[in-house]
């Protein structure tokens, strides 16, 4: 296996070290389900400028605030979405266990750089 490195190659280069810490992130994130997220840009949403534009002069009749958005329209995202459908379930594959058990390990890395590496992965 190429994780199967000899000791000393890894002792002594940090380098090899935090590749590997990078790696095995990338590795384990591949094993996960993507997660669609509520805020995302959504596509498909746009229409022509005539259409903007006649909605815009039919705004400036009613109530608006000074940018030129109504005053009462309340906003399209709050916080309280967010955690709607935050837990997911599904079955974790072995594989990102020892993905995290070697990012586990890196976080007592000598190299701050590694550490680092490793503390991203995991907050991934």
């Amino acid at each position: 296996c190429m994780l199967d490195l000899s000791s000393d190659a890894r002792s002594q280069n940090w380098l090899l070290r935090k590749a590997l810490t990078k790696w095995m992130t990338r590795m384990g994130s591949a094993y996960l389900p993507p997660r669609i997220l509520s805020w995302r840009y959504q596509r498909g949403g746009r229409t022509n400028l005539l259409h903007n534009l006649n909605a815009n002069v039919t705004d400036t009749d009613t109530n608006t605030n000074p940018v030129g958005t109504p005053a009462d329209t309340p906003d399209k995202h709050s916080p309280a979405d967010d955690n709607d459908n935050d837990i997911d379930l599904f079955d974790i594959p072995d594989a990102v266990e020892d993905v995290m058990g070697h990012l586990i390990s890196s976080i007592k890395d000598k190299s701050t750089y590694v550490r680092w590496s490793a503390a991203k992965g995991i907050g991934r």
